[in-house]
């Protein structure tokens, strides 16, 4: 199993290279991220289709009040709860 965790502007995200097709963090949404980071103070945020809840994770760091995760995958819901464990959020 190949499992890191990488740094993203001050957050931490588990990535996995072996066991899918996807590694648990999409490259080119980088700069969406990091502006619903930026614009998410004192904001709800609802994540549809959240995969690995890395929009979750900077939406929450970024000081949103509020932050729902959905996916239908239990694996990629549990793969986010241990994205927000790694930035010590709740």
């Amino acid at each position: 199993r190949h499992e890191f965790v990488v740094t993203e502007a001050g957050l931490r995200f588990k990535v996995n290279l072996s066991d899918y097709l996807d590694t648990g963090l999409f490259l080119d949404h980088r700069t969406t991220r990091q502006r619903v980071g930026a614009e998410a103070r004192d904001r709800r945020v609802l994540n549809l289709f959240a995969y690995t809840g890395s929009f979750s994770v900077h939406a929450a760091a970024g000081g949103a009040k509020r932050v729902t995760t959905v996916d239908l995958s239990n694996t990629y819901l549990e793969w986010g709860r241990e994205n927000f464990r790694l930035n010590d959020l709740d």
